[in-house]
Formats: C-alpha cells, sequence, structure tokens
C-alpha cells in the first residue's frame, strides 16, 4: 500500500475480556487483546493513519447486553480502557474510533463528563447505512437483497441529502447531532467493485480534503506548523 502510496490503515475488532476471567482482571485480557493487535500491525510509519479501534457488539451481542443491562460502568469502563491503553501503547497516538448504533444505543450514548468518556479528539469513524434506492437483488443470490444502500460512490454523490449532509445519531463523545465532529462516515456495507474486486465491499467517506486526511496521519505536522 506504501509503495502504491496509499495512506494505510489498520483496525481491530474488539472484543470482550474472556467469560472466564474475574472483573479484577479484566484489563489483563483487554491489554493482552491490544497487544496482540498492534503486534501485529507492527512499527507505525509516519503517514500511516493511527490504529482503528472497532467498537460494537459483533463477537458477542448477548455477553455485551447482559453486561450493560447488569452493569453498564462496567462496559463502560472496558471501553474506556481499550482506547486508553492503545493511546499509551502507541506513544500517545490516539486510536481512530470506529463505532456506529453500539455507541448511542447499546452503550446508551455515554455522556463525556458524566460517564468520564472524553474521547472526542480521537477521530469518528462512523457507520450508518441509509437507503437510497428500494431493495435489489444481490448479485449471485436467487433470495437476498440489499438493504437500500448506496452500491456505488457514484450513487453516494448522486443523492443530494447525503453527500451534502452528515450521518444522523453522531454521539454526544462527538458533538451529538447538533454539532457533528465525524471524519470518516461508512455509508453502504453492498459497495461493488466489479471487475476489480468481486462480492460486496463496504463504502466510506472522508469528512473533508486529503490536506485534512494527511494532517490526520502520524506525523504529521500539527495545525498552523511550518
Amino acid at each position: 500500500m506504501k509503495d502504491a502510496r496509499l495512506v494505510r490503515g489498520a483496525y481491530h475488532f474488539v472484543g470482550l475480556p474472556l467469560s472466564t476471567t474475574p472483573q479484577a482482571k479484566w484489563n489483563d485480557d483487554l491489554h493482552r487483546e491490544i497487544d496482540h493487535f498492534l503486534q501485529t500491525v507492527g512499527p507505525l510509519d509516519p503517514g500511516d493513519l493511527p490504529p482503528a479501534l472497532d467498537l460494537e457488539d459483533g463477537d458477542s451481542p448477548s455477553r455485551w447486553r447482559q453486561l450493560i443491562e447488569s452493569d453498564r460502568q462496567g462496559a463502560l469502563s472496558i471501553v474506556r480502557e481499550l482506547i486508553r491503553y492503545t493511546t499509551r501503547q502507541s506513544n500517545g497516538v490516539k486510536p481512530i474510533i470506529y463505532t456506529g448504533s453500539f455507541w448511542w444505543s447499546e452503550l446508551r450514548d455515554p455522556d463525556p463528563d458524566d460517564d468520564n468518556m472524553p474521547f472526542g479528539d480521537s477521530a469518528l469513524w462512523f457507520a450508518q447505512y441509509p437507503a437510497v434506492h428500494t431493495p435489489v437483488p444481490i448479485p449471485g443470490s436467487q433470495v437476498a437483497t440489499d438493504l437500500g444502500e448506496a452500491s456505488s460512490f457514484e450513487e453516494y454523490a448522486s443523492t443530494p441529502a447525503l453527500s451534502a449532509g452528515h450521518p444522523k445519531r453522531i454521539p454526544k463523545v462527538w458533538g451529538g447531532p447538533a454539532a457533528p465532529n465525524w471524519s470518516f462516515w461508512q455509508f453502504s456495507s453492498f459497495g461493488r467493485m466489479a471487475p476489480a474486486i468481486t462480492g460486496l465491499v463496504d463504502l466510506d467517506v472522508f469528512n473533508g480534503t486529503l490536506e485534512g486526511l494527511t494532517k490526520l496521519t502520524i506525523g504529521a505536522a500539527p495545525t498552523g506548523a511550518t
């Protein structure tokens, strides 16, 4: 990717501590998880994006739901530790936070102050898939259809309400709907890039210019620096 002059990045789909681990030892599991992620990615070079944490409940929806209902602060402590430990292990580089309905629904839209979740300075990569067309059959499937999501960047760009706006339900940590502060928007999981890629892919846009994207990378000069 670097040889092709593409901005590189890597993300980790987070998992809960093992079900057999007592709560007093949760952080040990979380630290091993993040260490494995960062060791697998290897050293991050100048020009790379910060590591991204995929914070959702897909690894174990029932366990997440049970934990949030019985001990919401415990669930928030897991999310908090994942973010803070990744930052420490990345020499102060704040991770990009990928999330969606999990944050504002399952986690009940944590408040930056009241819930001690002050992560608004981490870039938000928000997943929300609005319908822009009538569901159509998925290629290669006789029964399944998409969800009406954009299947290409062209379809996204031709939908003014989407391309000129922003995803709704932005979490409070990133300004909420009134003052949204998002960096990436994953707007479809039914993208098609044939013939280069067969099957379906996620589609994302960056909320800014190439210069703005460059400023997010490791080693970029702070705003205003020369």
